[in-house]
């Protein structure tokens, strides 16, 4: 049996850091590639700098075969001293419950001569998951919080584009990109050039707004954590700068995500009356994301559904005369801020 190694924090970015060489299978599953991408180039340094030269195999799941996959893992190399076997898109190959045993039983005896790397956008978490974390690491790359996101930024800026990043700067890329990484990298890398072309040592919050434009696509995770905040100007400073610097019309989608969240808000409402678990809140629901399903369950922990629904019934009202010319939307999302106030203040 292979030495036990740690497991990870899914969905932490420190867990870039966690490899170790003793690692016989690591698995990144999740819908971030730019996350897993980083975590394959991790790990592939730190094997590098254990074994000298390693020996890098790549699959795909669509076209492999497991006992071609594992028997690469099973052989020796024929120069490098260690190998990295590589197997993407492993849903489509690990997916059959004939599939799964061959890598379980490969599992419970690794080869000490290799390390077989394990990616995958979706996953159907099982024993697999299991084995792999008794002697290697489970990763979860995964949409991470805000503050994760303001600290990748920091530390990518530094570590990757060799320029710092203002702290205000990075408040303010993270508020108009949101969680994409990878678009998050491009800005940066756009930005590092533009520091350096006007000669500032650092990212400034003035460079943000020059050259980086607010995402057109308005996202409920960036106006749902301040409708949930439980701060009636927090919201409403953050629902008028959204309209302000967003193209014309972003009152229709900034009322669906108003609606978004308070529907969110009460199912997690109901959740809790039936004393259900926030496992089974997600998959009842067939939600993804952080903000889908952890922050409306949290805000929600102390409030009943006769205090949700109301404001659900407010969000729908608001839409319909929206839609009918009833008031001004701008007024009417005000409005719907000041109302997630006075109820999540209750909680």
């Amino acid at each position: 049996m292979a030495k036990r190694s740690s497991s990870s924090d899914p969905n932490s970015a420190k867990a870039t850091g966690g490899f170790t060489p003793e690692n016989r299978i690591v698995l990144l599953h999740g819908p971030d590639l730019l996350l897993r991408t980083e975590h394959t180039a991790a790990l592939k340094k730190v094997l590098e700098s254990a074994h000298g030269e390693v020996d890098v195999l790549r699959f795909a799941g669509a076209d492999a075969d497991a006992a071609t996959v594992l028997d690469e893992c099973r052989s020796f190399g024929l120069i490098a001293a260690h190998k990295l076997v590589i197997l993407d898109e492993a849903e489509q190959l690990i997916k059959g419950d004939d599939i799964r045993p061959l890598f379980e039983r490969y599992a419970d005896n690794p080869s000490p001569g290799a390390t077989l790397l394990i990616r995958s956008a979706a996953w159907r978490p099982g024993n697999l998951d299991k084995q792999i974390a008794k002697v290697g690491l489970v990763i979860k790359c995964s949409e991470l919080d805000k503050p994760e996101v303001h600290a990748w930024v920091v530390r990518r800026a530094k570590d990757n584009h060799n320029v710092p990043i203002d702290r205000k700067a990075a408040d303010e890329l993270v508020e108009r990109i949101g969680p994409n990484l990878a678009q998050l990298d491009i800005d940066l890398a756009k930005l590092a050039l533009a520091a350096v072309a006007s000669c500032s040592k650092s990212i400034t919050l003035e460079l943000v707004e020059e050259f980086v434009v607010l995402t057109k696509e308005i996202k409920p995770w960036v106006v749902g954590e301040y409708l949930l905040s439980g701060s009636a100007e927090n919201a409403i400073d953050s629902m008028r700068k959204t309209i302000e610097t967003s193209p014309r019309g972003a009152e229709i989608p900034l009322l669906y995500a108003c609606s978004s969240t308070a529907q969110s808000l009460h199912a997690a409402a109901v959740a809790h009356r039936l004393r259900m678990p926030i496992a089974e809140f997600a998959k009842q629901t067939m939600s993804r994301g952080t903000w889908a399903i952890e922050k409306p369950y949290r805000a929600a922990a102390s409030l009943a559904p006769e205090q949700t629904a109301p404001l659900l019934t407010a969000c729908v009202r608001a839409d319909a005369h929206s839609k009918s010319g009833v008031g001004r939307p701008d007024r009417l999302i005000e409005m719907l801020a000041v109302e997630f106030a006075c109820t999540t203040r209750k909680s």
